[in-house]
């Protein structure tokens, strides 16, 4: 068994790279399968944000099956393979391990210490469960990662006044406009990016227009925010986008939205953020002189600023991650079931072979009645420990094998962790 990570992100490949390799979540449950009608590979979860794209597989075999992988990413978004293979970085067990941990505690990130991420990854995490695409593995290494994702924000400043690519966005919004204080700005889209630009334009007092193709999926934005802003279906964009000079957009559409057929010419100075992959404006930009596009490859200057301030935190981070990954694998290692149940048993039996011993030198038993009732003693308990055994043995290959083999230890005392019954959460617990 192999853990694997293949990794397509903006430190080795360009956003228009990205933009042709984005996958939804159709596509992630889609692409999943197809890999995974190759017995070889047992379970598989997909990151895919704004500026990357992780793969991350459980395999039998590395050397055969990372090039199938590669060779169905090709065929799938239809890329040639050496392109592919010139920008993705493959991770391989422990590597795969730290590469997972980083990407979780925002470490890889275009701007180091943004929280956003985390709840990226247990949204593809929870899509993978939810779709049968991850099992015992994956979710061993995931959950680790979110633990210590939440040790390094509880115990280091990265994440203090940390930033997101919002937030950058905002901050080079005010290099056009100092104050936004009652400034109309039109928001598309209702995702996770959308909400993080909308909290930052309230913060400023600014006026938002919410647009999007549902309006009960944004109504919650009406209810929290009430007169600071108004929301719109996304037909009637035309109405406004002429007429309003700051736009962001960051919607999941596989296509443009905002196209020619739109825009009118104007002689006001449009500033625009297109924050979503693939890109949601495809205009001429010739033809429109007055209208300034800003992409995530523009914001990528004010990150690496914010990466190098926050470098002495990394380094606490990184440390925090080393000790991580010692506690996984020794955490992990301690997980098989059958040791566990033989362990439990041989406890079992000294306790029993100490407590006829006491009951013969109180003569409450007969030496001559040892064997037997060491016999005895024996049979009894493993009855007892029958439908356990039974029960771990049906789960062994689930994700909730292990938080019972925790438990177990725990409860009977065995091994090292004895005060923590948490190692090891549901996989069901994706909100914390």
């Amino acid at each position: 068994m192999s853990y694997v990570i293949i990794s397509f992100n903006h430190k080795n490949s360009s956003i228009s790279f990205l933009e042709k390799i984005s996958f939804n979540a159709s596509d992630i449950i889609k692409f999943s399968s197809i890999i995974m009608e190759n017995k070889n590979i047992k379970e598989v979860v997909i990151l895919s944000t704004c500026n990357r794209v992780e793969i991350l597989v459980e395999i039998d075999d590395s050397k055969k099956e990372i090039p199938f992988v590669f060779s169905s990413l090709s065929s799938y978004f239809s890329i040639e393979l050496n392109e592919l293979k010139g920008h993705g970085d493959v991770y391989e067990n422990h590597s795969a391990i730290h590469h997972t941990f980083c990407v979780a505690s925002s470490l890889e990130s275009m701007v180091i210490g943004e929280t956003q991420i985390t709840g990226q990854l247990k949204s593809a995490f929870k899509l993978s469960v939810d779709n049968n695409l991850c099992g015992k593995y994956l979710s061993r290494v995931l959950h680790f990662a979110f633990k210590c994702s939440s040790a390094i924000r509880n115990n280091s400043n990265i994440s203090k006044n940390s930033v997101s690519i919002a937030s950058i966005a905002i901050l080079k919004l005010e290099e056009y406009f100092s104050n936004l204080e009652n400034k109309k700005v039109i928001v598309v889209g209702a995702g996770e990016m959308s909400s993080l630009v909308i909290k930052n334009l309230i913060d400023k007092n600014a006026d938002v227009y919410l647009f999007n193709r549902s309006i009960e999926n944004i109504k919650v934005f009406k209810k929290e925010y009430k007169d600071n802003i108004t929301i719109k279906p996304l037909g009637s964009l035309k109405e406004y986008i002429n007429d309003i000079d700051i736009l962001f957009t960051a919607t999941g559409s596989n296509s443009a939205i905002i196209t020619d057929e739109l825009i009118n010419e104007s002689k006001s100075k449009k500033i625009w953020f297109d924050l979503a992959l693939p890109k949601d404006i495809h205009i001429d930009t010739i033809k429109y002189p007055n209208i300034q596009i800003f992409s995530i490859e523009n914001l990528e200057e004010v990150a690496k600023k914010n990466t190098a301030l926050r470098e002495e935190q990394a380094q606490i981070a990184y440390s925090l991650i080393g000790e991580y990954i010692d506690d996984f694998i020794k955490w992990q290692s301690g997980l098989d079931i059958s040791p566990v149940l033989g362990e439990i048993r041989e406890k079992a039996k000294k306790i029993a072979q100490d407590e006829i011993q006491k009951a013969i030198k109180k003569k409450f038993i007969k030496k001559e009645d040892e064997a037997n009732i060491e016999k005895l003693v024996h049979v009894v308990f493993n009855k007892f420990l029958h439908s356990t055994s039974s029960n771990l043995k049906k789960i062994s290959n689930e994700p909730c094998a292990d938080f019972a083999v925790d438990n177990l230890k725990f409860l009977f005392e065995i091994g090292d962790k004895k005060e923590n019954v948490n190692s090891y959460k549901c996989e069901k617990d994706f909100n914390e």
